[in-house]
């Protein structure tokens, strides 16, 4: 790791006012333009993928980091647009520092630790690294429908994990009070969790040449699975972890809660690409941010042959 500051022109700081931790990137942003006056750069984020690639390619210059002050679903979004064959290659290789302050910080965390939220740090201590974003594709068997891609920089699901982000993005339930704290938030997180496993129904899906009814199939693009389970991956290869879950009997569920818990690995596999079937209708995210799959489909996976260039202060990647 470098001990020299990393050099730039300027700081790109890129957050969302509307969000319910705005203050904190606002407190951030502060800091930053104390420590370097006259280089900080504020933006808004925009509504739509649209808006959020128009912000990038008007904003941009050579020379700059871009820091994106968010949740998981945030910083996803605005690395996706970076990727936009509308942004000149030279801007592409921006290097970018995912700033968690949203309710779902897993990627600031993998990419940086416990300097999720200190841009300040990471530009004092870190290094750049490339990260080759996941890129999905659901082909509908249909030919009379359109297919859809989806870019993620960290995990891309469909079922349990689609249907937890519809709660995660609900504004009562972030909301809850019981959110804020370190103490509460787990136990929270995990009573919904059970909920919503007690109600969901398996879907079709063919992995493998094999037809099954699944809870939930994952792709992880880092070493963090959903906040508090450990997967063997390191972020800077071309490679990702893919679990599926097919069995939610007490037993079963209450072994993968304490392997995530113990922060032991899940069962899965590491793969290079990977490639199903869904049959039914599912609720997929990228990110944390939901969307709907046009099954029945082809989903294909695979990392994006286009690069990002992260700031990371963590050892472990």
């Amino acid at each position: 790791m470098q001990d020299s500051p990393i050099s730039f022109e300027r700081l790109v700081v890129v957050s969302n006012p509307r969000s319910s931790n705005a203050d904190r990137a606002a407190r951030i942003t502060a800091r930053l333009e104390k420590a370097f006056p006259g280089k900080v750069i504020t933006r808004t984020i925009g509504a739509t993928e649209g808006e959020n690639v128009k912000l990038l390619k008007d904003t941009l210059q050579t020379g700059d980091i871009l820091l994106v002050c968010g949740g998981d679903g945030t910083i996803g979004n605005m690395i996706a647009g970076l990727l936009d064959s509308q942004i000149p290659a030279k801007l592409r290789k921006t290097p970018v520092i995912p700033v968690g302050t949203g309710r779902m910080n897993d990627f600031a965390r993998i990419v940086n630790g416990r300097f999720y939220a200190n841009p300040l740090y990471v530009l004092r201590h870190g290094r750049p690294i490339s990260v080759h974003p996941l890129v999905c594709t659901c082909e509908p068997l249909d030919p009379n429908n359109k297919p859809m891609t989806r870019i993620a920089i960290y995990n891309v699901g469909f079922g349990f994990s689609g249907e937890g982000s519809l709660i995660l993005n609900d504004p009562e339930f972030r909301a809850d009070p019981q959110l804020r704290t370190a103490i509460t938030r787990p136990t929270r997180f995990a009573a919904k969790g059970w909920e919503l496993l007690q109600k969901i129904e398996t879907f079709n899906i063919t992995l493998h040449g094999r037809q099954r009814e699944a809870l939930d199939i994952t792709a992880t693009n880092g070493h963090i699975f959903y906040g508090y389970g450990r997967v063997p991956i390191n972020l800077s290869r071309r490679e990702f972890y893919l679990t599926l879950f097919d069995d939610k009997r007490p037993l079963s569920t209450a072994l993968t809660v304490g392997q995530m818990i113990t922060k032991r690995h899940l069962e899965g596999e590491i793969v290079a690409s990977a490639e199903f079937i869904l049959h039914d209708p599912v609720v997929g995210h990228v990110g944390g941010e939901p969307f709907t799959p046009p099954v029945p489909c082809r989903v294909t996976i695979k990392p994006h042959q286009e690069a990002v260039t992260l700031l990371t202060a963590s050892s472990r990647i």
